[in-house]
């Protein structure tokens, strides 16, 4: 089960002589460092960071703020690596299932690998779900109420639809969102939660990798020390001239107008907002099956 699990490639460790060449082969192991920046500056802002809708908001402007050596502000340094170190995780990783999907990378017996590369790009994004709530401001707290008002569709069901009845009237939409929230409404227990969630998200992920690296010895990034030096400046650069948004306090009071949430979900809202919220939810949750059923319609084997 392992071997199978693992056998299959999850950085581009075996494009090592590709990648030389072609960037596009090297895009794992540019998301897998750029995963590491992430992970670095997250541990970092998790020594100053309290996790309570009372004090959240106040101790990210004490890390923006009063973090520093001299005068440079180290604090504003590692949440901008970190949040523009998680929008660059995703970057790549979108990258890295389109290339899979346009070459082919998946015939062959690699659909595992394609999998796996849609997987890690539906856990980063969800990571980043879970981990802009913890900013406690306005638009993190209204995003989030919204994105917790999909689960809530799946209990409108129509008759015809095999099942659907029995997950009506068991209420099992309202359930996950009550389960994901920590109760009824966005309070202390959600944030506790994504918390939980936003730090097992990557972690748990990265346990599974190191234990594949260990099985396989395949070398973790197929880039060079140079490659991985410009990677670092750049997010360095924008974090230092386009600091990371602290933005207002959350206010359950005062809706914004408009609500928006990340760039990555910003399709979703849209298409909440022009569809019927059963059906966006529904195609929503489907995308990412109707491609995994394309991925095996495709009998090619090259």
């Amino acid at each position: 089960l392992f071997q199978f699990a693992f056998g299959r490639e999850l950085i581009d460790e075996t494009h090592v002589e590709r990648a030389k060449t072609n960037p596009w082969y090297a895009i794992g192991g540019m998301w897998y460092w750029v995963w590491m920046l992430v992970l670095g500056s997250g541990v970092l802002l998790m020594i100053f960071y309290i996790p309570d809708t009372n004090q959240a908001f106040g101790s990210i402007e004490r890390i923006m703020t009063n973090w520093k050596i001299g005068a440079f502000p180290i604090g504003s340094l590692a949440r901008g690596l970190h949040k523009y170190g998680a929008d660059a995780f995703i970057i790549l990783a979108t990258m890295r299932v389109y290339r899979i999907w346009f070459t082919g990378g998946y015939k062959g017996g690699h659909e595992l690998s394609f999998m796996v590369a849609l997987l890690i790009l539906i856990i980063g994004m969800y990571s980043g779900l879970t981990g802009y709530l913890l900013i406690w401001n306005q638009r993190a707290l209204w995003a989030t109420k919204v994105m917790a008002t999909f689960p809530t569709y799946l209990d409108k069901n129509p008759s015809w639809i095999p099942g659907g009845d029995f997950i009506n009237a068991t209420n099992q939409g309202k359930t996950t969102t009550q389960i994901l929230l920590g109760g009824t409404a966005i309070g202390p227990a959600t944030v506790t939660r994504f918390y939980a969630f936003h730090f097992m998200l990557s972690f748990v992920l990265m346990i599974f990798f190191e234990l594949r690296v260990y099985h396989r010895d395949f070398k973790r990034m197929n880039i060079g020390r140079w490659t991985k030096l410009i990677i670092f400046l750049i997010i360095v650069a924008i974090a230092i001239f386009i600091p990371a948004a602290q933005g207002s306090p959350a206010n359950p009071e005062v809706t914004p107008n408009p609500i928006l949430s990340d760039w990555y979900f910003l399709a979703m809202y849209q298409m909440l907002k022009l569809q019927d919220p059963y059906l966006a939810t529904i195609l929503t949750v489907g995308i990412p099956f109707i491609v995994l059923f394309a991925l095996f319609m495709d009998r090619a084997t090259a």
